[in-house]
């Protein structure tokens, strides 16, 4: 089924951007007879009436707020008919400029103090691999934004690596440090100082980070393969 895709646009706008967007991607159908303009029309019309009610009667969005609209239709008779079942929509609302500048006023007062704040993440244990090898997940106010692995040397050394995507892409290369027991304690109460030795990276190279850690874990959860399965799948 094709897919009517709107990208962002402002809410006052996401009706001519349905209609557009429509004429665009049936503009053969339209050339071979398939599809008439009229028909085109029509159903960027229906559609609209749709969005319509989601956008200003359910949601209140504001003519300044961004939405997205996806769905996909097919092509029935000579007539497009919407799979409403798949209608998706986002929507960023834009917020009041007192709001905002009442925001941006209270953290320029402390700014200095945040530049330099070490940032305490929350850790929290999510696999160990064959080798011994701890994976622990690193959030940000309850939102998962990072990996961090650690891997034991002995009771009191451990090599230790991880990265993160918020407040700001970090990726911490391996670092040896000293560790107490209990383990997962240690790595709560000092995490921050720990990332703190982290470097600044592109978005891209902290997230393959956290990929290439939890791929650690979750290659464990796949079932082993027995030497009979294999005869078979040959």
């Amino acid at each position: 089924m094709p897919t009517l895709m709107t990208g962002y646009v402002i809410a006052g706008a996401y009706a001519d951007k349905v209609r557009r967007t429509l004429f665009a991607q049936t503009r053969d159908l339209v050339k071979s007879g398939t599809l008439t303009p009229q028909e085109v029309a029509r159903a960027a019309g229906e559609l609209n009436r749709i969005l319509y009610e989601v956008f200003v009667n359910k949601l209140k969005t504001d003519k300044g707020d961004v939405v997205m609209v996806n769905i996909e239709y097919n092509i029935e008779d000579n007539r497009i008919v919407w799979n409403y079942d798949k209608l998706e929509v986002r929507v960023w609302r834009r917020e009041r400029d007192d709001v905002v500048a009442r925001a941006l006023s209270e953290v320029k007062m402390v700014a200095r103090e945040l530049a330099v704040r070490v940032i305490q993440f929350e850790v929290a244990r999510i696999g160990e691999t064959e080798g011994g090898d701890i994976v622990y997940s690193l959030k940000l106010a309850g939102k998962e934004v990072g990996a961090f692995l650690l891997t034991p040397l002995d009771e009191d050394k451990a090599v230790v690596r991880g990265a993160v995507l918020e407040p700001t892409p970090l990726l911490l290369k391996r670092q040896l440090i000293d560790i107490q027991p209990p383990v997962d304690d240690f790595i709560a109460k000092n995490i921050g100082a720990i990332m703190a030795k982290a470097t600044n990276v592109e978005i891209g190279e902290a997230d393959k980070a956290i990929r290439e850690i939890k791929a650690l874990v979750e290659a464990l959860k796949k079932p082993a393969v027995t030497p009979l399965e294999e005869e078979e799948e040959s």
